[in-house]
């Protein structure tokens, strides 16, 4: 968020001198007023989403058709963008260097924004998130379902071999049913990381390209967040950016974003599948 061009080690020791272990947390609070509702409405949404294409599938839940599942994806990172998106904003304006000094805190840099900038400030950097939120969405639940999918098939193979060679072990007796198969939590784990580290790195740029705008102060109306002037203003932070930093100034970050969201997606997704299992829904 501040821009900084210092090695990842550099910069976590900058911290650890400046501010302790406690810097490392800093605006954490903050970060899950929006991160809380963004993971529910996404998680949830994608459920929804998933059932369309299960329906819409010949091969039904376990051979959920590829383009289907990367639509049902896509819309549940769009739904919840969409939902949540002013929240990050707000977050974003207070977490760079300096926010919480210029705003003072989550209910005025509400009130000044909405003075100064109007509701359109909610929303820049709208069109970027929205562009990179359609793959990113695609990308992250598809992999987790796939990866997901090929785990439970070598499960349920095993277990059927290991049913036929009890019941050659018994020839009138009956082999009872182990209940239904499920991934094992530390697989769920490691999917969930590779899906979110996929995803983060295929559409990092944006990720830049949002934040940047969402830096950016002034009068706007809602037109420029997704009309021809957002467009244009987008491409005018792209250049900026390249004409700084060349094309790698669109990956700055990249490296402590992605390691940012290998734990983060792994427990994310180890959260929802257990859930899904303590409140008995899901497909499995």
């Amino acid at each position: 968020l501040n821009r900084s061009m210092l090695p990842v080690g550099a910069a976590f020791r900058k911290v650890m001198a400046a501010e302790g272990a406690r810097g490392f947390w800093r605006g954490n609070a903050i970060n899950l007023l929006r991160v809380c509702p963004y993971k529910a409405i996404n998680f949830a949404a994608f459920d929804a989403y998933r059932g369309v294409a299960v329906a819409l599938s010949p091969g039904g839940p376990h051979d959920v058709d590829k383009a289907l599942l990367a639509f049902a994806g896509a819309a549940a990172g769009v739904t919840s963008v969409c939902s949540c998106f002013p929240m990050d904003v707000v977050r974003t304006r207070l977490l760079v260097a300096g926010g919480m000094r210029k705003y003072g805190g989550l209910r005025n840099c509400v009130r000044r924004m909405f003075q100064k900038e109007g509701i359109s400030g909610f929303y820049r950097g709208f069109l970027p998130a929205i562009i990179a939120m359609t793959p990113n969405g695609a990308v992250y639940y598809t992999v987790y379902d796939r990866l997901k999918t090929r785990r439970l098939e070598e499960l349920c193979a095993a277990e059927s071999a290991a049913r036929d060679d009890k019941r050659d072990g018994k020839a009138n007796g009956s082999v009872t049913s182990p209940g239904p198969v499920r991934v094992e939590q530390g697989y769920m784990m490691l999917f969930g990381a590779l899906a979110g580290a996929a995803a983060e790195f295929s559409t990092y740029p944006f990720e830049v390209i949002r934040r940047r705008m969402q830096l950016q102060g002034g009068q706007g109306t809602m037109s420029q967040v997704v009309g021809r002037r957002a467009l244009r203003r987008m491409t005018a932070t792209v250049r900026i950016i390249t004409k700084n930093h060349g094309l790698k100034g669109l990956y700055i970050g990249c490296l402590p974003s992605v390691a940012q969201v290998l734990p983060s997606a792994a427990l994310g997704y180890y959260s929802y599948e257990m859930f899904k299992i303590w409140l008995d829904v899901g497909d499995e």
